[in-house]
């Protein structure tokens, strides 16, 4: 792994032609994690790695139904994690275009998490795309659908994108547990609430306002912001709030 890990793409294909090579004592799978696009190509053309490995810390589990090692450790990454953990947009299309890929073996869910909270929407675009409809509303990952996690991490890009898609579902809980979440206000706090609202309000017509306590729920906490652009931010939401209930006893 020495030698992936410096990319001496001469010395891999040396030791991969080589017919005396250990694919399990040269942990070969590992180095396939962790190697660049040019060699992960060589590694794979050979057939000697599995698109799928999932790396333990310093123990390898291989899908074939063989352990380098105990496999009770936690799954700290996979090829495709890794690559998205680098932003790395040609070997995620080398993982997720080769046959043998498998969504579940490879932490896909895992992987579309991370490249939300590490705001790599290249990778966050190029991995939805291979999700059906129904996995793409169905989604989640710890607990999570894909709309908290983007809002959450304060994507708004990636949110308005989606909801460009006419077959996109924002669940009604969903929609509320965003609301009560975007009521730790930050800077975008009513950017989201805006776009959930009139989500609802086209969609689903299921929100009640009357219902909920959000103004108890309002939560300031450190943001970065200016007194100035919290006081705005803050105005601009018990607006919103005002506006969407019947009830002015909700206060």
């Amino acid at each position: 792994t020495v030698a992936i890990q410096n990319e001496l793409d001469t010395i891999i294909e040396s030791l991969i032609n080589n017919e005396k090579l250990d694919s399990k004592e040269s942990l070969l799978n590992y180095a396939f994690i962790i190697s660049n696009v040019k060699i992960s190509k060589i590694l794979l053309s050979k057939k000697l790695v599995d698109v799928n490995c999932k790396f333990y810390g310093d123990r390898i589990q291989s899908s074939y139904n063989y352990y380098y090692y105990n496999q009770d450790k936690k799954v700290s990454k996979t090829a495709l994690l890794q690559a998205v953990k680098k932003n790395d947009i040609e070997k995620i299309e080398l993982i997720i275009n080769h046959p043998e890929f498998d969504k579940e073996k490879s932490l896909l869910k895992d992987a579309i998490s991370l490249s939300i909270t590490s705001k790599n929407n290249n990778c966050f675009k190029k991995l939805i795309n291979i999700l059906s409809i129904k996995e793409l509303n169905e989604f989640k990952c710890e607990n999570k659908s894909l709309s908290y996690l983007l809002i959450e991490n304060n994507n708004d890009e990636m949110f308005e994108e989606l909801l460009q898609n006419p077959e996109f579902i924002v669940a009604n809980d969903d929609i509320i547990d965003c609301i009560f979440n975007l009521l730790s206000i930050n800077e975008k706090s009513f950017h989201f609430m805006s776009l959930l609202i009139e989500y609802d309000k086209k969609h689903n017509k299921s929100l009640n306002f009357d219902h909920y306590s959000f103004l108890t729920s309002i939560r300031v906490e450190s943001t970065g912001m200016s007194s100035d652009d919290l006081l705005h931010e803050l105005e601009n939401i018990l607006s919103l709030l005002d506006e969407n209930t019947k009830n002015k006893n909700f206060y």
